[in-house]
């Protein structure tokens, strides 16, 4: 699996392969959910965006009436700035994030691993991509591609008037294989004709 900066991670899909737009960037999370059963519980952080800029995304951790938790990551180096590294240490030994880049238009969704801070070197180590969810139409069907890299597969699930509710499952197949989403949609024909 090819490890992404945070800037290949942004424009992996941006603009949408699907429909042209633009994707829309937001960090997700699990807190750990108590020293004793030591579990996570899923958190968003998307009610604060990153602020992204052709040099670098800023992402706001955590904001409380004294002070801001922070964090500025150069797409060049990937360094990271961070407006306390005590305070960062901490959140990330109580949080685990990752990226989400979603378009609103076609409902395509990729997701990172969890992100890997070496705050001893100051930066952000790269990312690899764990799950992509695509949306696709032709005149007749919608398709939609649910990739997991983990469990190293991809569910393909076919509405339309061709297909009733079809679905089935093939190796991995992630966007990143593809030159165009008309080839996409014929890779996906020719499993439904051999399935």
């Amino acid at each position: 699996m090819n490890k992404l900066t945070l800037k290949d991670f942004i424009t992996y899909n941006n603009p949408c392969f699907n429909c042209g737009e633009r994707i829309s960037l937001s960090i997700y999370g699990h807190s750990l959910g108590g020293a004793k059963n030591n579990t996570y519980n899923q958190i968003s952080l998307s009610n604060v965006k990153p602020i992204v800029t052709p040099e670098h995304t800023t992402i706001d951790l955590k904001i409380s009436y004294r002070k801001t938790l922070s964090v500025c990551i150069y797409h060049i180096s990937n360094k990271i700035v961070t407006t306390d590294v005590n305070s960062l240490s901490d959140y990330l030994k109580a949080h685990k994030i990752y990226l989400k880049s979603s378009c609103s238009k076609c409902h395509s969704v990729i997701e990172s691993f969890f992100l890997d801070f070496d705050l001893d070197h100051g930066y952000l180590k790269p990312t690899s991509i764990n799950r992509e969810s695509l949306f696709f139409r032709d005149s007749l069907n919608t398709y939609s591609l649910v990739s997991d890299v983990y469990m190293d597969k991809t569910d393909i699930f076919v509405f339309g008037e061709n297909y009733n509710n079809v679905s089935f499952q093939i190796p991995l197949m992630l966007l990143s294989k593809f030159k165009s989403k008309d080839r996409i949609l014929k890779k996906i024909k020719t499993y439904l004709l051999f399935s």
